[in-house]
């Protein structure tokens, strides 16, 4: 009889130990770090041949800033300077603690240059969050003339002569209706496109050719890099060959 109950006591002690008393107060699925996320985005100048989270600035930027199942904590939006040993301090631009959250970032306090932007949360929760990295790229400074094919003011030029300015920056395609072409005194139709590789070439091909002897001139009037900075007025004219 003692050994019945001695092998009911060990089954009923070895249950208890397969089946535990549920905890009451289980964990939030947002407690943990893997069901937190983080993005960021931009809100203008986007040039996705540099990237789809790549943007030019030369004066303030909207970025949004949101986040999943969060633990009512703060995140805030910090960027850091890149190209620069050693890495400098991160600049905190904007904090929240709902979504979405629209951060106005005014650049024309900090150095120009190429910023990495991230939402972090590591100020204000154990569960270090970081969102992906979009680029913002600050540029004050006007774009200036690199090179013209043919030279200004050249003569003799032949009128099948390739018609190009190379600018110092990467150029803005939509900021091209103001370049002209003249021939003669009167305004003549050309296509205007920006060359591949750098982005920073204008291309000009006149719809008819060129007669020889011709006066050329063209004027690039509101010609702007990505950052939306205005090229200064530029003389450029030449004559074509008899």
């Amino acid at each position: 009889m003692k050994k019945t109950f001695f092998w009911m006591a060990a089954a009923l002690t070895a249950l208890l130990v397969a089946c535990p008393t549920p905890n009451p107060n289980p964990p939030s699925t947002g407690d943990t770090p893997n069901a937190l996320s983080a993005t960021i985005s931009a809100g203008a100048n986007n040039f996705p041949e540099f990237g789809a989270d790549s943007f030019y600035t030369k004066g303030t930027v909207t970025i949004t800033s949101t986040s999943t199942n969060q633990i009512s904590s703060a995140f805030r939006v910090i960027a850091v300077r890149q190209g620069q040993t050693p890495v400098p301090p991160s600049i905190g631009i904007g904090s929240f603690t709902s979504t979405p959250n629209n951060t106005v970032w005014d650049t024309s306090s900090v150095a120009e240059g190429q910023y990495s932007i991230q939402v972090d949360n590591s100020i204000a929760s154990p569960s270090n969050v970081l969102s992906k990295i979009i680029l913002i790229a600050v540029d004050r400074t006007a774009p200036a003339i690199s090179s013209l094919e043919p030279l200004n003011a050249a003569t003799m030029v032949s009128a099948g002569q390739q018609i190009v300015a190379t600018l110092s920056e990467v150029i803005d395609p939509s900021a091209l209706g103001g370049v002209t072409l003249t021939v003669n005194g009167s305004g003549a139709t050309a296509t205007v496109v920006v060359g591949t590789g750098s982005q920073s070439a204008i291309i000009i091909t006149p719809t008819v050719a060129i007669a020889a002897g011709a006066a050329v001139s063209v004027g690039l009037t509101g010609v702007k890099d990505r950052a939306g900075n205005t090229l200064a007025s530029t003389p450029w004219s030449w004559t074509v060959q008899p």
